[in-house]
């Protein structure tokens, strides 16, 4: 189990990473549509939950949300199923590069209980 847990985070350490180059490449970062932002309202009040939840999100050339992944569970499974059916449901302007072509990028959002 430690091993699978280290090799986890060497993962997370090598995608922040990643991330951190992406970033500095790119012209224009990804940005939320407004309208698209779902937060998981139930969770406060239906499950008695308060903390953060932060997921991972990659975001295609579209805008769309292709892939979600928990980087900072709450230590509730249901919790988190939670925050990343959200998560999967934003909608961003596209990142785009240097020459201004819209590029597949990593996001991470904070779903916190008091945005609820």
């Amino acid at each position: 189990m430690k091993k699978v847990l280290a090799i986890i985070f060497a993962l997370m350490i090598f995608s922040a990473q990643v991330n951190f180059v992406d970033a500095a490449e790119m012209g224009k970062p990804a940005t939320p549509v407004e309208s698209s932002k779902v937060f998981p309202k139930d969770l406060e009040k239906n499950l008695n939950y308060r903390g953060t939840v932060t997921i991972n999100a990659i975001v295609n050339a579209e805008g769309k949300v292709i892939k979600t992944v928990i980087m900072r569970s709450s230590g509730r499974p249901k919790v988190d199923k939670i925050a990343m059916e959200a998560a999967a449901k934003w909608e961003f302007e596209p990142a785009v590069d240097e020459d201004g072509k819209p590029m597949e990028v990593w996001y991470m959002i904070n779903f916190k209980a008091v945005d609820f």
